[in-house]
């Protein structure tokens, strides 16, 4: 008998403990860097198209399929948590909560490794992703050639076991595929799957806006999940990053970017960096992993100083 289903969200911040995707005039500079052959893996909610391409400054960075496009405002929902609380069909003027999920993603893994080329495994949004899809797009990926796979997702906030399908698949993972995935924003010490697993690289947020000494690391950020299963963390508050452009019934008019919080973003960033050191050092992606994963600790109240992990600055 197959375990039941195993319901994941894409990792941002929920609303109650950091705010939303916010517009911006802020942006990257251009990326003038040619993509080369090397392929990161990304499982989310597909990527956004507007006037029929993806976002610009993405441009020759992406592979996706008809079927890992995200749809823009396609349900009326009430999420005031982070988790599920009304669905409706059809538009009501305002963003839903995962869109641009995978577009903001994908700009800050091309954004630390500009001659990579991102390809998207488009099962996810607010309101689906099982660990059989979810299974699916991971095995997918690995035998397209990625060699590093970016899981910006977690469990909703009930899920309590270990999704079975989802270990088996990234157990069957060739040894040279690495694999990163958000902590969760749970804001507890508690597993969050699929970031627990041993053979995944766990990164959970800091908040870099908080001044510290020199050498130090920032403090986590409030909503970030912790705990000696986390390996790292990376800057997860306040993001910029690629978006949409979209004048939400409310007033909000999004221009193409945005500023955004969550694991998912913490993670982007070192897997964007994992995939920028195998590139320009010629090495596998486990090797520069273990390069990657370093920094001064991130201490945690009421932790034990064993189970602080480096914090990974981006260049």
């Amino acid at each position: 008998m197959l375990p039941p289903m195993y319901r994941f969200v894409p990792a941002r911040a929920p609303r109650g403990a950091a705010a939303p995707a916010r517009p911006t005039s802020e942006q990257f500079p251009p990326n003038l860097e040619p993509a080369t052959d090397f392929v990161i893996g990304q499982v989310d909610t597909g990527f956004v198209l507007q006037a029929g391409a993806p976002h610009p400054w993405l441009a020759g960075h992406l592979r996706f399929g008809a079927e890992d496009v995200d749809p823009l405002d396609g349900v009326t929902a009430l999420d005031t948590d982070g988790g599920l609380d009304v669905v409706l069909p059809g538009t009501d003027g305002l963003l839903d909560p995962a869109d641009a999920h995978g577009t903001f993603v994908a700009g800050l893994m091309v954004q630390q490794a500009p001659r990579a080329v991102v390809l998207m495994g488009g099962v996810l949004d607010d309101f689906r992703g099982d660990d059989a899809s979810v299974a699916e797009a991971i095995t997918a990926l690995a035998a397209a050639g990625t060699k590093v796979i970016t899981l910006a997702l977690s469990g909703g906030p009930d899920e309590q076991r270990r999704p079975e399908l989802l270990e088996a698949a990234i157990g069957q993972l060739p040894a040279d595929v690495v694999v990163v995935a958000a902590a969760g924003n749970l804001g507890t010490s508690r597993e969050v799957w699929p970031a627990a697993f041993p053979r995944v690289i766990a990164v959970g947020a800091v908040d870099a806006s908080v001044p510290v000494r020199a050498g130090t690391a920032p403090p986590r950020a409030e909503f970030s999940s912790y705990g000696k299963w986390v390996d790292a963390y990376a800057t997860g508050v306040d993001v910029l990053g690629p978006y949409v452009s979209f004048t939400e019934t409310d007033g909000d008019e999004f221009t193409g970017w945005a500023r955004w919080s969550g694991t998912s973003f913490a993670a982007a960033k070192v897997a964007g960096k994992i995939a920028h050191v195998a590139i320009t050092e010629a090495i596998s992606a486990p090797d520069a992993a273990e390069k990657v994963l370093q920094g001064p600790p991130v201490e945690i109240a009421g932790m034990p100083p064993w189970t602080w992990k480096p914090y990974v600055t981006m260049d």
